[in-house]
């Protein structure tokens, strides 16, 4: 099975995160600009978007599933796309969309 999405085409090759996990389906979904305010000035990023299928579904069910790597103590976690609304929004603007398949 391949995924092809925006012009990215992967083969089911199993890879591995920083966290040892086997994954499979890599793909692009989509491509985000996102203009921001904060720390007192503008900032850009250009957020690249993937989807992947984790062979160790129990990573799911954890707490925290490991630490942004430069920045040491914040915590990387699972969390539902149905948790976020206008009072906890998911950023950049679009990712909602874009993860529905809208």
């Amino acid at each position: 099975m391949a995924i092809s999405l925006a012009g990215f085409s992967r083969s089911e090759t199993p890879a591995h995160t920083n966290s040892g996990k086997s994954t499979r389906g890599i793909g692009q979904l989509g491509v985000l600009e996102n203009i921001f305010h904060g720390f007192g000035r503008v900032g850009h990023e250009i957020v690249f978007v993937f989807g992947c299928h984790v062979a160790d579904h129990a990573i799911y069910e954890r707490d925290a599933v490991g630490e942004i790597l430069d920045d040491a103590g914040t915590k990387v976690m699972w969390r539902s796309l149905n948790s976020f609304n206008a009072d906890n929004p998911l950023y950049p603007a679009g990712l909602t969309a874009l993860l529905r398949g809208e």
